[in-house]
């Protein structure tokens, strides 16, 4: 990159002794040969302005930029390559992890007695030997099979003549049906697992030797989703009561269009929404953030910006990806500097936080201000605004680099940046937003799209559950059986 870099300055150079050699000698040209020489002196410009342009786009990755990972297959620079041949580790455990194993139950479901029937060294017969004790292994198998449960109701006349039946349990509707369990198991593995419904069916038919048609599949998410109507309004609630919410949103097909996949979450809760706006509008009928008090981690989308009831920490993970962009793609060193303080300050404040501080002492927090401050000012030194060249005839203000843009958000939005060192509830990044919505790009690249809004309202809903219970510990498939029961003591515990 470093050599790219050099030839384009090299280049601009060039061209920029060729033009003061022509404006030396201009008079001397017929008036077309001017022209044309200017024609040509603008055309070049604009080409190498493109150039540069798409040079820079090529040599962004997951670690400069917020392409994912996915996309560096074919675009690594030969220090990236470096980097992961360093970090190469081989496949399994890695030295000091702590490995799980099997472990033996007292009290085994079943027990086969093998007897010792000969001895090893002289061959006579063990038969009426008496045992004096056992060693014992223990194979762990699964029996699955499909139980087939009836219900009779019985039937009497009374003696007034009237014919009585007794009542079925709650939930047994149908002469023929699929258990709770059943249809929280199918829930699980279409929503959880993220199965289709077609080979989610194949793996009914082939495990349990259960028909379930696609049909059946998709009642028991539609199901799910309505009972968990009222819970998704609970967590509404509680996370509009909590003192740091995390917010984000992700491109989503849905019936061939891109739709937006809303999030607003926290450590002990997640809610997801989808709606075909990206914007205010769309938080807006989600539901959280319009009378929210707290504080919000997000990247800086401008939307968030519209609200000024809650304080705002921008994500660093971003900034940092920025950062690395204009001090490698743009050799600017200010980049650099900003990388390390940010990263410093974090290392430090993890320090105290180990140390059972709260916060760092006022002394400690001007002396990071003032060292913020004088990065900036490097920084406008080193990418100030680029004139517009006169043969562009450009009306309006000149375009901005994106160093510069970067460089004047970290100025203007300087408190929301050190949100986290000046609270240290405030976490640096907003990477819990961003493992919420990870998922769903999952699903996404397995099914393709959406086919229908009410398919993405359900998934989201129940999404948002099943996170909200594995942040609790809660047994995720237990949750899912509570819900096909029509009971609500998880959800209660989950909502407190």
């Amino acid at each position: 990159m470093k050599k790219a870099e050099k030839e384009f300055k090299d280049i601009y150079v060039m061209i920029d002794e060729l033009e003061a050699n022509y404006h030396r000698s201009k008079a001397s040209f017929p008036q077309e040969a001017n022209i044309i020489i200017e024609s040509l002196l603008m055309i070049n410009k604009v080409l190498l302005n493109k150039v540069e342009e798409l040079t820079r786009q090529i040599n962004l990755n997951s670690k400069n930029s917020s392409k994912p990972p996915s996309s560096d297959r074919f675009n690594f620079s030969s220090k990236r390559k470096q980097e992961d041949e360093s970090t190469k580790r081989t496949p399994g455990g890695q030295k000091g992890h702590k490995g799980f194993t099997l472990n033996k139950v007292g009290t085994p479901d079943k027990v086969i007695k093998h007897k010792a029937k000969t001895c090893s060294n002289c061959g006579k017969s063990l038969k009426d030997m008496k045992c004096i004790g056992h060693e014992t292994r223990q194979v762990f198998d699964i029996n699955i099979e499909v139980i087939v449960t009836e219900h009779r109701a019985e039937q009497k006349t009374c003696n007034c003549g009237t014919s009585v039946t007794a009542q079925f349990p709650e939930g047994i509707n149908q002469p023929v049906q699929y258990s709770s369990y059943v249809r929280a198991l199918a829930t699980y593995l279409s929503q959880i697992q993220l199965i289709p419904y077609e080979r989610l069916a194949e793996v009914f038919n082939d495990v349990f030797k259960l028909s379930i048609s696609q049909g059946s599949l998709n009642n028991f998410n539609t199901r799910a989703y309505e009972n968990l109507k009222e819970f998704e309004e609970g967590l509404k609630e509680v996370l509009g009561k909590s003192s740091i919410n995390h917010s984000d949103e992700t491109g989503m097909n849905i019936s061939g269009k891109l739709n937006w996949l809303h999030n607003v979450s926290n450590n002990q809760f997640t809610l997801l929404n989808t709606h075909e706006k990206r914007g205010q509008i769309a938080m807006e009928e989600i539901g959280v953030l319009g009378k929210y008090q707290g504080t919000v981690v997000h990247d800086h989308w401008q939307s968030y910006y519209k609200y000024g009831n809650f304080k705002h920490a921008l994500c660093n993970a971003h900034h940092l990806r920025e950062l690395r962009a204009v001090h490698e793609l743009d050799g600017q060193g200010w980049a650099e500097k900003m990388m390390q303080f940010l990263v410093n300050i974090n290392v430090n404040k993890q320090k105290l936080l180990d140390l059972g501080k709260t916060s760092f002492n006022k002394r400690q927090f001007e002396k990071c201000k003032e060292e913020y401050q004088k990065i900036l000012i490097a920084g406008y030194k080193e990418c100030p605004i680029k004139k517009t060249e006169p043969y562009l005839k450009k009306r309006g203000r000149p375009k901005k680099t994106k160093a510069r843009n970067l460089l004047e958000r970290l100025d203007n939005r300087r408190e929301d940046v050190l949100r986290f060192a000046a609270d240290f509830e405030v976490p640096f990044t907003n990477n819990q937003a961003e493992r919420d919505l990870r998922m769903s790009k999952v699903k996404q690249k397995i099914s393709g799209c959406f086919r229908s809004e009410s398919g993405s309202k359900i998934f989201a809903r129940i999404r948002s559950y099943i996170s909200t219970a594995r942040k609790q510990k809660i047994n995720v498939l237990t949750a899912l059986l509570e819900v096909f029961k029509g009971e609500k003591l998880v959800q209660s515990q989950m909502l407190g």
